[in-house]
């Protein structure tokens, strides 16, 4: 009796635990195949950017199949500030979140609380660059192929103890001079180009003959802008240069007092920097009238 239980235990004990084992391993299987409840995306600064330091305006967008209520602003993994102001278009929700920006190198992180979903986070550099002020200078070396040796032979074994100078001290060759490099370049951070985020119109439609303080002869224009270190706004063929009225923002007023009715175009906003292709963005539609209707 004793060896039949004992035969039956070595049979019978292995063989739940291998359907134990299945079971568990299906159950662990499953629990991997949920997809992510949201997608969350980072749309400026870009990554590698310089910004000012000071207030900065992080812009982020993210969805979910549910609705996205709100999004995190995280400065090196740590939440600063979190927004539900969201601008939609359709399930995409659009936010604007304000960091106070110190100098240095930052990682910059936006989540969505809710979902527990992340954008991939982004590297940028707050205040001046550090530029070297000087260039390495290189000298070429200087040749003398009339003063070059020749070799000698080996002495004999009659003369290998002697200390008496080769017998031939006039070189038979030169050799040919050697390959110079040219001078290292002095290396300087990436700074990327100009980037407008935004521009807009204060007035898109203007009565100079009814200048009141219901109906200004005047539209501004505001402008988002990095990386640039200037920028203008273009109507009717005339160029208006902007003013840096913030960290990134830019603003300009159209007057159009002298510009003759009835007028209309679009106020085209460029932004440019020093060897670098210069960005632009149509700020609106802009229509002078001789009346308002």
């Amino acid at each position: 009796m004793d060896i039949g239980m004992a035969f039956f235990a070595k049979i019978a004990v292995p063989s739940v635990l291998a359907v134990a084992g299945v079971g568990g391993l299906v159950l662990s299987n499953s629990s991997h195949s949920a997809a992510p409840a949201s997608q969350v995306w980072i749309d400026a600064p870009l990554g590698g950017s310089n910004v000012a330091v000071g207030q900065v305006t992080v812009y982020a967008h993210a969805t979910a199949s549910s609705g996205v209520s709100k999004l995190s602003l995280s400065i090196d993994g740590v939440v600063t500030t979190t927004t539900t102001d969201l601008s939609f278009d359709g399930r995409l929700g659009y936010a604007k979140l304000l960091w106070s920006a110190t100098p240095g190198w930052h990682k910059i992180g936006v989540t969505d609380p809710d979902h527990g979903s992340s954008a991939v986070p982004v590297l940028v550099h707050v205040g001046a660059l550090d530029v070297p002020t000087s260039t390495p200078t290189f000298v070429r070396p200087t040749l003398h192929p009339s003063r070059t040796p020749a070799s000698s032979a080996p002495p004999s074994s009659s003369t290998a103890s002697s200390s008496a100078p080769p017998t031939s001290s006039t070189p038979t060759h030169s050799s040919p001079p050697p390959h110079s490099s040219p001078p290292p370049h002095s290396s300087s951070a990436v700074v990327p180009p100009p980037a407008i985020s935004s521009a807009s119109l204060s007035r898109t439609t203007i009565y100079p003959f009814l200048n009141t303080s219901s109906f200004s002869d005047v539209s501004t224009v505001t402008a988002h802008v990095t990386n640039a270190t200037s920028v203008s706004a273009t109507y009717l063929g005339k160029t208006y240069v902007m003013t840096k009225t913030g960290t990134n923002t830019w603003t300009v007023d159209i007057n159009c007092d002298s510009i003759t009715p009835v007028q209309e175009g679009d106020v085209i906003v460029t932004a440019k920097r020093s060897g670098q292709p210069s960005a632009t963005k149509n700020a609106g539609h802009l229509t002078v009238q001789s009346y308002k209707p």
